[in-house]
């Protein structure tokens, strides 16, 4: 699972606490297959879909309780060719596709990379009023 699950586990189980400190953000990480499925991903696309519920019901936990914690939910959604997990998906698509992995990435709008990913996570963290 993606980081901070164990605290969005715990936290939809009762195992909060009022002592909890502010400014917290836990994430989940998902892909655009939680979007938009994939013919080829089995039970990833869903197991990424539930990652985006489990980020939705442990904020409405946390502002239900006034924990003053923000759950973050990461969505790539284009595999990223230049991690490994990326290099995998367009491998697996291209086979799956009958096309070349150069004609796979030419049609990608907008590749991403994990730099970009980051670039954005970490601009959504720093900017208020995401703090409240």
């Amino acid at each position: 699972m993606g980081h901070g699950c164990e605290s969005v586990v715990s936290l939809l189980q009762g195992g909060h606490s009022t002592a909890a400190p502010t400014r917290h953000c836990d994430y989940l990480d998902f892909e655009g297959a939680a979007i938009g499925g994939s013919p080829i991903s089995g039970g990833y696309a869903g197991a990424k879909r539930m990652q985006m519920f489990l980020a939705n019901y442990a904020q409405k936990e946390s502002d239900r309780l006034g924990l003053d914690l923000r759950f973050l939910a990461v969505t790539p959604l284009r595999p990223m060719v230049d991690t490994e997990g990326g290099r995998a998906a367009v491998m697996s698509y291209t086979k799956y596709l009958g096309i070349s992995p150069e004609e796979f990435i030419r049609g990608l709008k907008a590749p991403q990379t994990a730099q970009d990913v980051a670039d954005a996570v970490l601009n959504f963290v720093a900017t208020p009023p995401y703090w409240g």
